[in-house]
């Protein structure tokens, strides 16, 4: 939403964003003099973490006084505005009060989709619980947001030297991004790393050597860093369970991060491979972490489901993947030889986000955030 308020900003509309305290804002919205941030109270936020039968009966109270605070917000606003933006999930009760802070405003709701707001409860009640009450039935469009090798020197990193760059023994380092929800299996990601291990093991001996497709001298398997950004209530359970894993392990290393918004590109840009567990709960939106990951260049693995081939085209720009095998393979395969020192499968698929075309047919070229924002919000707001 903060890209979105940049780009209402950008062309000269008064902004204003509603929003929780957390994550500092970029400076580009913070300096801006068309933008202002208005504040919301945590009321309750506890009960989203207790047990089911209490979530279920102190759910109201919590949508109460969400929906109390944010109607007040958009009420007490100065102007009234031509616009109110929502991004939905969540659902409940945000389209309920910005619809009707809307019809008291006189002002134009736009919805941009990430998911459906059902689906995503549906995790935590189950899909026929009767809260579910409704549903779309269609929807237009969605969103499309170790040890070393050997010994280092004093200005070497795992990855690089001051002296000389990037080291030739470095480990390939992969990346995800999440929210820590269950929409996103992540034991997935570790059974193919458990896999990828034993390959590697095995591979380090020489014998045992994944033979290049186009010579007859085996390809060793680099050691692996997968570093996952990102806060969540399962990130904890999540990190004990590499704990206990990585005591068996020396060819893999897992790490959890939370990045400031302006490192998070940076860490695209330098990774090697990207991967994306996200498997929608409506079946209908798209992972905007890969859209992240092709903006900064890197080529991403990604589950598969039934419209994820409107974003990652398999085996031209990323890889798709339904299973842990499936997923060890990929990696198995890319990484084969890594570094690596001429081109690579890898380096082909970097070459074809660009070059692929995306969503339905006929599809549409790769385009930046400002050129795909003009294109398809600003309309909208031109017609009114």
């Amino acid at each position: 939403m903060l890209y979105h308020a940049q780009s209402f900003a950008r062309h000269g509309y008064e902004t204003s964003i509603l929003a929780y305290r957390g994550s500092t804002p970029p400076r580009e919205l913070t300096e801006s003099e068309n933008v202002q941030f208005v504040y919301l109270p945590t009321h309750f936020g506890w009960i989203s973490s207790l047990v089911k039968p209490l979530f279920l009966a102190l759910l109201p109270l919590k949508v109460l006084a969400g929906a109390w605070a944010l109607l007040w917000a958009l009420l007490v606003l100065p102007a009234a505005p031509a616009y109110l933006f929502v991004q939905n999930p969540p659902a409940i009760p945000t389209l309920a009060i910005v619809k009707l802070a809307a019809l008291l405003r006189g002002s134009r709701v736009i919805i941009d989709w990430h998911n459906t707001g059902y689906s995503v409860l549906a995790l935590r009640l189950g899909p026929t619980h009767p809260v579910l009450f409704s549903r779309l039935p269609e929807l237009s469009t969605l969103a499309t947001s170790f040890p070393p090798a050997l010994p280092l020197a004093p200005d070497s990193t795992l990855f690089s030297s001051a002296s000389s760059g990037l080291l030739p023994f470095r480990p390939a380092l992969l990346v995800s991004a999440t929210s820590w929800t269950a929409d996103e299996d992540f034991s997935i990601l570790l059974s193919a790393l458990e896999l990828y291990e034993r390959a590697a093991h095995i591979s380090s001996s020489g014998a045992g050597g994944l033979k290049d497709p186009q010579s007859s001298a085996p390809q060793r398997l680099p050691r692996v860093v997968v570093l996952i950004t990102g806060k969540g209530a399962g990130k904890k359970a999540f990190e004990q369970e590499v704990k206990q894993r990585e005591k068996g392990w020396e060819w893999v290393r897992v790490r959890t991060a939370w990045l400031a918004r302006e490192d998070y590109p940076k860490l695209l840009g330098s990774a090697d491979i990207g991967i994306s567990l996200h498997t929608s709960t409506s079946g209908i939106d798209l992972p905007m972490k890969v859209v992240d990951m092709f903006g900064c260049g890197l080529p991403a693995l990604a589950l598969d489901f039934p419209c994820v081939g409107e974003l990652v085209k398999d085996g031209q720009n990323g890889r798709t993947f339904k299973t842990a095998e499936d997923l060890a393979d990929q990696l198995i395969t890319l990484l084969r030889g890594f570094p690596h020192t001429g081109p690579s499968e890898l380096d082909r698929l970097r070459q074809g986000i660009a070059q692929a075309r995306y969503g339905g047919e006929p599809g549409r070229p790769w385009g930046n955030w400002d050129e795909n924002w003009d294109e398809v919000v600003m309309p909208l707001l031109e017609a009114q």
